[in-house]
């Protein structure tokens, strides 16, 4: 199967763009934004991975719209989302601390656990 069926083409293999969907909420992020910001993080390991690999890692591939399907809160994704395209981390006042403390673990960023908790 061709790596490339759930990624946005592009001439390096390494600037390529990962389709998400988290919870219904859909995200784009470029591979090489992941691997500059937390590259220990379960996506670097996941933008790493086959096609395939990536598949049996994640909760579903959706291939209507080449999005990797997680079953987890877009919302409370939103702030990692923010933090790995811009650098910087804010937790609105509407997200309980104790899940997002869950959440960054689950996505392996150890930057945020260590700096903010």
């Amino acid at each position: 199967m061709d790596v490339q069926v759930a990624l946005v083409e592009t001439t390096n293999v390494f600037d390529f763009h990962l389709l998400l969907n988290i919870g219904g909420t859909h995200f784009r992020i470029r591979y090489s934004t992941i691997q500059y910001r937390c590259p220990t993080s379960l996506l670097a390991e996941f933008c790493r991975e086959t096609h395939a690999e990536r598949v049996e890692s994640c909760n579903g591939y959706l291939s209507d719209t080449r999005e990797y399907f997680f079953e987890r809160s877009g919302k409370l994704f939103e702030p990692i989302y923010d933090f790995l395209t811009t650098g910087h981390f804010h937790r609105t006042s509407d997200i309980c601390s104790e899940r997002l403390f869950k959440e960054l673990d689950f996505w392996k960023i150890k930057k945020l656990l260590n700096f903010f908790f």
